[in-house]
């Protein structure tokens, strides 16, 4: 008798609930510590393994589960370097159950935001002679991850002169730049 209940047990159970895979899950970021920048950028993604019921099951998208990262949880006094964080996983639908989440953590880059001064006038071009110049403004702070603005020797504008070269006028911008003139 304890078999057979069982066994019909078993197959009421099998048939009123589904087990699928819910791909591409974006990860979202939380709790980022103040005056820090997420050199990571994007998070990625995340898989789930889910059973629902036979009819929830078809309306199961990935707007229905929530992936983040608790960035709270990155060890600060290692700013610059890559930690492995968990991922945690809800689901938004009381009908659906998250079995399994892959992968479950992921790397996070967490830095500390700085501030520097830079200075740079650059150098003449062969055949022209610079009379007074007038830069505004004259210095530059950059402001960025800590590990970033420590690389950045100069900012450089990119400035076209006319072939008169009578007067330059214009408006640029600003690119911050390493010992090597590459762009950080």
């Amino acid at each position: 008798l304890l078999l057979s209940v069982l066994l019909y047990a078993g197959l009421v159970y099998s048939g009123s609930f589904t087990e699928q895979q819910a791909t591409g899950i974006p990860i979202r970021a939380t709790n980022q510590p103040l005056n820090t920048y997420l050199l990571t950028g994007e998070l990625g993604t995340v898989d789930v393994g889910y059973r629902a019921a036979a009819g929830a099951a078809g309306s199961v998208t990935t707007s229905t589960f929530s992936a983040t990262v608790d960035l709270d949880g990155y060890d600060m006094t290692q700013a610059g370097e890559p930690q492995r964080l968990p991922v945690e996983v809800r689901s938004l639908d009381d009908e659906v159950v998250i079995l399994e989440v892959a992968p479950f953590e992921v790397s996070v880059v967490l830095d500390l935001l700085a501030v520097r001064t830079v200075i740079d006038r650059g150098e003449v071009p062969p055949g022209l002679e610079i009379g007074v110049a007038s830069v505004m403004p004259s210095t530059v702070q950059a402001q960025g991850p800590d590990s970033r603005l420590r690389l950045v020797t100069r900012a450089v504008a990119r400035v076209r002169i006319d072939p008169s070269g009578i007067d330059v006028s214009e408006q640029v911008d600003l690119i911050p730049v390493d010992a090597d003139g590459q762009q950080v």
